[in-house]
């Protein structure tokens, strides 16, 4: 292999690199809780792999090394490690609907 060969091949790979890369940014959701009461101290919890801050009525997912997808199990669990009830959860494009809420702040 000569060094052009070589720096060619390095180019293919840094555009692939990029071009996933890209797609992982592309394809991560920005999901958001809304509390039915206001959480007398801020808090960082750990839920499916995700880090979500929590602050006053309001949870954003900030990181996400779990499922790409957030579904009701991460909603209870949500629910469940602050004690409130969640009044809305998912993505701007994708919010539970009155049934998965209810199945979210449901108590068995």
């Amino acid at each position: 292999m000569n060094v052009t060969s070589i720096k060619g091949l390095a180019s293919v790979f840094c555009v692939a690199s990029v071009m996933v890369a890209g797609g992982a940014v592309a394809a991560s959701k920005h999901y958001s809780a809304n509390l039915a009461q206001a959480l007398p101290a801020a808090k960082e919890l750990v839920v499916d792999g995700g880090i979500w801050d929590c602050a006053g009525t309001a949870c954003s997912l900030v990181s996400n090394t779990g499922s790409a997808e957030k579904t009701v199990h991460t909603c209870r669990a949500l629910h469940g490690l602050l004690g409130v009830a969640i009044t809305s959860f998912g993505t701007q494009d994708n919010m539970f609907d009155a049934d998965k809420l209810a199945a979210c702040n449901a108590s068995d």
